[in-house]
């Protein structure tokens, strides 16, 4: 490593550009540093319209299954997300409220505050896999991921669509509803661009949910590599789908904790004026 870090600096004092880049490119990489790099970026303090579309390809149809506000708020370096719900009718003001905790403590407190029968529900581990408002996304998919989440199975170099990537495989430490997970990272910006999600059937993984979302679907909004469009499946039925887009987002430092609580919960919150 030593003489990696010499050589390094004589090329580029020298001016040979391609050799030193070749001996950074052969200096190991820390796999922790770049899955919680990629992970964390979703995190700024902000808001943003949301819309959930489920999208049969077969027939042609769309469905909109859920068009809703999203805050995130920072609060002693841990996170808290509140979501609530405009449309459709039959879900409007329906709020949900993600707290992040330490991972020596399980996961996130997961809220949901159900308007129509007056109802404040606790999310658990064993129902973390299920869909999410009736779509291809599960409810843990709204849940912050920090890097000490996972345990890095292997992480490998590879292409999607022509950009260099690294290819992390995943376990997680957390209830969840999958085993194994596959996240491809950009090399260049750190971007999440495609998550695959496992589960143990038998004696074998079997892939459960595929999470795309492209280069196409990135956009750098304050320093930060954010998608603006996913797309969810089952391998089973890939004619089914779910469409998640980002509309109004804009970074806020200057959103406050207040959103993080129970009584923000149930009575809901006013998108903030254009």
């Amino acid at each position: 490593m030593r003489l990696a870090i010499i050589l390094f600096l004589v090329g580029s004092l020298l001016g040979g550009e391609s050799t030193a880049r070749a001996i950074e490119d052969a200096i190991p990489v820390n796999p922790e540093q770049i899955l919680e790099r990629a992970l964390r970026q979703n995190f700024a303090p902000n808001y943003a319209r949301v819309t959930l579309e489920n999208v049969d390809t077969k027939r042609g149809k769309r469905r909109l299954k859920g068009e809703l506000g999203v805050w995130t708020v920072e609060r002693d370096n841990e996170y808290c997300l509140f979501g609530q719900f405009f449309a459709p009718t039959t879900v409007r003001n329906t709020t949900m409220l993600v707290m992040e905790r330490a991972i020596d403590e399980g996961s996130n407190d997961y809220w949901m505050y159900l308007p129509s029968i007056r109802n404040r529900r606790r999310i658990s581990g064993a129902s973390r896999g299920d869909a999410f408002f009736g779509t291809e996304l599960s409810q843990g998919d709204m849940e912050f991921r920090r890097g000490e989440h996972f345990s890095v199975l292997r992480m490998e170099e590879s292409m999607l669509d022509d950009e260099p990537v690294y290819v992390f495989v995943l376990r997680p430490r957390f209830a969840s509803g999958y085993d194994q997970t596959t996240m491809m990272i950009a090399k260049s910006d750190g971007a999440l661009l495609r998550v695959t999600q496992e589960k143990m059937q038998g004696t074998e993984l079997v892939p459960v949910r595929m999470i795309d979302i492209g280069r196409k679907n990135i956009m750098a909004v304050g320093g930060r590599a954010l998608p603006t469009k996913l797309v969810a499946w089952d391998p089973k039925t890939p004619e089914r789908t779910t469409e998640v887009t980002w509309k109004e987002r804009v970074i806020d430092p200057t959103i406050r904790v207040p959103v993080c609580t129970q009584q923000a919960l149930q009575q809901g919150r006013k998108p903030p004026k254009k």
